[in-house]
């Protein structure tokens, strides 16, 4: 027998066409495990940060790389099943998603650096600076994930209608 979560999925999987959620709790219900993810893998990278530095005391880099590193994988687990519930294999996907991330970094750098030039370097500015980075990077991985990383085959019965 089929339990209510399990429904409630199928339901939202029909609702999608072209991998978009058409319906407004659809699209809520993605934001918000999109945002629960984001606060947990943050946890998890600056538990593992403060572990290696503070507890072990691994040099400062090391141990911001190390947590990192663990972020990126437990990004990836969180992502593939419980903010896209993709069913496409890990070999697929892995390799994608890690392109993603480091573009998304990449993208960060370059737009910190872009806004640190505009804005200047003053604390404010610089705390600016750094949430139009971060901002870049959570969207544009987000959206990478979603639309081809993660992207969810089009049902044919819905690509018809």
């Amino acid at each position: 027998m089929e339990s209510p979560f399990e429904a409630e999925l199928r339901a939202v999987r029909r609702s999608a066409r072209f991998g978009v959620p058409s319906k407004p709790r659809a699209a809520a219900m993605l934001l918000s495990r999109v945002a629960e993810v984001g606060l947990r893998n943050t946890l998890i990278s600056l538990t593992i940060i403060m572990a290696l530095d503070r507890g072990m005391r691994v040099n400062p880099q090391l141990a911001n790389a190390g947590g990192y590193a663990v972020g990126i994988a437990s990004g990836f687990l969180l992502s593939r099943r419980f903010v896209f519930r993709s069913t496409a294999g890990s070999r697929a996907t892995a390799p994608k998603y890690l392109v993603t991330v480091l573009a998304g970094f990449c993208l960060n750098q370059l737009v910190l650096a872009e806004a640190r030039r505009v804005l200047g370097a003053g604390t404010l500015e610089h705390l600016v600076s750094q949430l139009c980075a971060m901002g870049s990077y959570t969207v544009s991985v987000f959206m990478v994930c979603r639309y081809w990383v993660f992207r969810t085959p089009i049902d044919p019965v819905i690509a018809t209608a």
